[in-house]
């Protein structure tokens, strides 16, 4: 049996991010045919939500130990012994942070901000520099970090002549979900304030972070109120990440558009957090899920995993256009889509779904059905299989450096590239741009 060191971007903990829910549901998606470890320095036992804990940092025992390890995108930023390990790494690639850094840092000064996604972007190159496989959610994240990593020089003719495909270095898998055999909607209550027990919960399935947009959804609940249609409340899963404050700003302003729209606490909710193991049975209490975001580059790429727990319960998922979720919803009749940033969109789809029964009910059904294509075991599939079979290969020590030194040594030499290529196509008799 494989062994695999999968190596998180943040703590394993009750309560998680979107990070760490991946890493803990990729393990349990692969087990029991990959035997899996975390990689956790710092933790107090030896185990960590039934999986064993790796607290060496010696690259060479590391490599004896373990057949395989799984760094995050950000892998070379958390795991200083990746440059030094001779097994072969996947690196998971699931997260657009560059994209979502351009959020974070936008409001810093501009040497701060430069820096900080200077930072971010050597960490991005060394961890893929250093890899063998890279795993993405979806086709569109695939084409753009296919589109990078050869615009870096780290793929091509030996990844190409292997497989022409590329896809045993670049492995979709989506996040995954564990769709619980029961769940407990009284449960709930804890974490809805002073929402009615009968007011039809629209549910906003994890934080508010810049890339997102929390006040459409705001705007769209203060119209309804004013049609009289005051049956909805609005209820924020998480406001307070688990890792620290993200976007502390973001979260008072939103607070702050709440009570200048008029909604009071039975009509907004701001929990801070919701535990792992809970988080079913706020979605099982709620009617239906929401997500909001503006139209850009990071909503293009994103794969929103709070989307995930919408399709375990059943709910249908009201959504913003442009992401990967928005085509899956609309093509599955899970719920509705609206156009990014218009709440009168937003209260009609609304509307619809409590004025039309059986649209709603079909589309519970559907998303219930589309949950279950979600099975960590089933999106852990290719991985699982490149695993065991041993088609995920270390490339020679040093083979993906070299690839990117040598390409990048082509683009450099004395002269522009198109020169080059404009003086060899001279030298043929043909016009460089003619077919």
């Amino acid at each position: 049996m494989p062994r695999l060191l999968l190596v998180p971007h943040g703590k394993i903990a009750q309560n998680l991010a979107g990070p760490g829910l991946r890493a803990l549901g990729i393990a349990r998606g692969l087990s029991p045919d990959v035997e899996c470890a975390f990689w956790a320095p710092e933790a107090e036992g030896n185990e960590l939500a039934g999986f064993a804990v790796e607290k060496s940092s010696d690259a060479a025992a590391l490599s004896k130990a373990y057949d395989y390890a799984l760094v995050p995108t950000l892998g070379a930023m958390v795991f200083e012994p990746l440059p030094r390990l001779t097994i072969p790494v996947v690196a998971d690639l699931y997260d657009p942070v560059f994209f979502e850094n351009l959020f974070l840092y936008r409001g810093d000064v501009p040497k701060e901000r430069e820096f900080q996604l200077w930072r971010h972007q050597v960490a991005l190159y060394e961890t893929v520099l250093n890899a063998d496989a890279f795993l993405s959610c979806h086709k569109r994240q695939s084409d753009y970090w296919t589109g990078m990593l050869t615009t870096l020089g780290a793929l091509g003719f030996p990844e190409f002549d292997a497989d022409q495909a590329f896809a045993s270095s670049m492995i979709d898998l989506p996040t995954g979900l564990d769709i619980p055999e029961k769940s407990d909607p009284q449960a709930a209550r804890q974490f809805m304030g002073e929402i009615p027990p009968d007011r039809k919960v629209l549910l906003w399935g994890g934080g508010i972070y810049p890339w997102l947009d929390p006040f459409t959804p705001l705007r769209a609940l203060k119209k309804l109120k004013d049609q009289g249609r005051d049956e909805f409340s609005l209820l924020f899963m998480g406001v307070k990440h688990p890792e620290g404050s993200l976007a502390a700003d973001l979260v008072k302003r939103t607070r702050s558009e709440a009570a200048a729209l008029g909604l009071g606490p039975q009509d907004v909710h701001f929990n801070e957090w919701t535990p792992y193991e809970k988080r079913f049975d706020v979605a099982a209490a709620s009617w239906a899920a929401l997500i909001a975001h503006g139209e850009h580059v990071e909503t293009r790429y994103a794969f929103r995993t709070r989307a995930l727990d919408a399709l375990a319960a059943g709910l249908p998922l009201i959504t913003a256009a442009g992401d990967f979720f928005a085509a899956l919803v609309e093509h599955e009749e899970a719920g509705a889509v609206f156009p990014c940033g218009e709440a009168d969109a937003l209260a009609a789809h609304i509307c619809n779904l409590a004025d039309r029964p059986a649209v709603y009910d079909n589309a519970k059904q559907r998303s219930k059905a589309l949950g279950r294509k979600f099975s960590w075991r089933k999106v852990c599939s290719d991985l699982r299989e490149g695993l065991t079979s041993g088609t995920v290969k270390r490339l020679k020590p040093g083979a993906r450096q070299r690839q990117v030194q040598e390409h990048m040594l082509k683009l450099s030499i004395g002269e522009s590239t198109l020169e080059k290529l404009a003086r060899k196509a001279e030298k043929k008799g043909k016009d460089l741009f003619k077919s």
